[in-house]
């Protein structure tokens, strides 16, 4: 059966390794083919090298062709859009990792689905906020994803790749001390990014230049000195270039203090982050360097919590360090972990946005967040990378499988959270009722109608 047809989208402008890929047809569309036989073209292409790659689902003239910059990327979308690959993915059980990076979609129903998807997340936001945060109802069933990291591992700059764009909320030396939720949005018609904080006063958000929510959020955390806070501190990003989830932001551990009031700093973030970490419901999002599967401090951490994993992501950062120690030899097992990492545990190795400390970015952070991608998709390909543990290389490997786990999450929270409102309905109006009696039992005019009854 055929059910699309692809080409090499660089074949307006030259085709590298022409002679070796000859076969594939790189300057046409390849005419309709089965998907297996796509993926299978797609992946003798890739050992040449990735480049980008125009789709077609299904094949014809009258469908608008998908436009991916690498191969994987492209592999991805046709393993997505595949029934059979599908049935083998449910097949191997919900520990598959699945490379989902797909491009935006332009079409009606695609906006209208990423639009109902962004009210989704707003709703259930404004819910928790108003309900659970406000009323101190401590088991809401409400999820959540959790960012947990050491200093100086990325951990910042990990929440900067989410909001496609750099900032720094001004916090001092002693870095962040109370949680930070940041809910970025897609808005795809959006022509520059737009930033609020909540007006925890009025329970409303309130629009700001993106310096000043900077400073507001700095505030919060200065004002705690050496203490910290669970009180949260709430922002919101809509931009084009961010993706549609919703994080807390925890303090960053400590490694080493100077004095005795750093060490009692150090041990109070350390018990207000496992206050989150112990919560069944979050899901811990925990930052590492990438290196050393066997030392990592912060996912140490987890392991109390969560034993078995079910509920935390693994990201190991700054991939391109450590492309030297790789080769075809042992880069399968690098991506695995040597054996010390769980099999069972989710964990994405990429490259975030760098550059020199004190400098300027180069360049616009989504522009290098997406090229750093591209890097670490090509270098492990070209190591030989096997197809599984390709899924779990680079950033938009990562972030579509946020997207995806973020709209899970919050689609079964749904239903336990109707029933929660409605059981909270209940109770207030019982309690209604109740006070309704005892403001009628106290009322003067009834005590005295009473009184004298009895004295009758």
């Amino acid at each position: 059966m055929s059910d699309c047809e692809w080409m090499f989208g660089d074949a307006a402008s030259g085709s590298v390794g022409f002679t070796e890929l000859a076969h594939l047809n790189p300057l046409r569309w390849s005419g309709p083919t089965s998907f297996e036989k796509a993926i299978h073209d797609l992946e003798e292409a890739l050992k040449k090298g990735s480049r980008p790659i125009l789709v077609k689902v299904p094949p014809g003239v009258s469908t608008t062709a998908q436009r991916f910059e690498t191969i994987e990327q492209a592999i991805a979308y046709l393993q997505g859009e595949d029934p059979a690959e599908l049935v083998r993915k449910q097949d191997a059980g919900r520990n598959e990792h699945v490379a989902v990076n797909f491009p935006p979609r332009t079409s009606a129903n695609d906006a209208a689905a990423r639009a109902n998807k962004n009210e989704l997340l707003d709703v259930l936001s404004e819910v928790k906020t108003r309900v659970q945060d406000k009323l101190g109802i401590v088991d809401f069933p409400m999820p959540q994803f959790v960012l947990i990291g050491s200093q100086s591992v990325g951990k910042s700059r990990l929440v900067e790749s989410f909001a496609g764009e750099q900032f720094n909320f001004i916090s001092g030396t002693l870095g962040s001390r109370r949680p930070t939720v940041l809910e970025f949005r897609n808005v795809a018609t959006a022509t520059e990014s737009k930033w609020s904080v909540l007006d925890t006063q009025t329970n409303q958000w309130q629009h700001h230049p993106t310096q000043q929510v900077m400073e507001i959020v700095g505030e919060a955390h200065n004002k705690l000195g050496h203490s910290v806070s669970a009180e949260a501190i709430h922002v919101r990003v809509e931009s084009n270039k961010c993706v549609d989830m919703q994080i807390v932001d925890l303090p960053g551990y400590r490694g080493f203090a100077q004095n005795e009031s750093g060490k009692l700093l150090a041990q109070q973030i350390e018990q207000l982050n496992m206050s989150f970490l112990c919560d069944p419901r979050n899901v811990i999002l925990c930052v590492e360097e990438s290196g050393d599967a066997a030392n990592l401090s912060s996912l140490r951490r987890v392991t109390d919590c969560d034993p078995e994993y079910q509920r935390t992501i693994l990201v190991r950062n700054k991939l391109d360090k450590y492309y030297d120690d790789l080769s075809s030899d042992n880069v399968n097992k690098w991506l695995e972990g040597y054996g010390d990492l769980p099999k069972n545990l989710t964990k994405f190795a990429m490259t975030l946005p760098h550059w020199s400390e004190g400098a300027p970015p180069p360049a616009k952070l989504s522009e290098m967040r997406d090229e750093m991608d591209r890097k670490d998709l090509n270098k492990m390909a070209q190591l030989g990378a096997n197809k599984k543990f390709l899924g779990m290389v680079g950033y938009g490997n990562f972030a579509a499988y946020m997207e995806m786990r973020t709209e899970r999450m919050f689609v079964e929270a749904i239903g336990p959270v109707l029933t929660k409102l409605r059981d909270l309905e209940q109770s207030m109006d019982q309690r209604e009722h109740e006070l309704k009696d005892e403001l009628e039992d106290s009322d003067p005019h009834q005590m005295l109608s009473t009184v004298r009854a009895c004295g009758m």
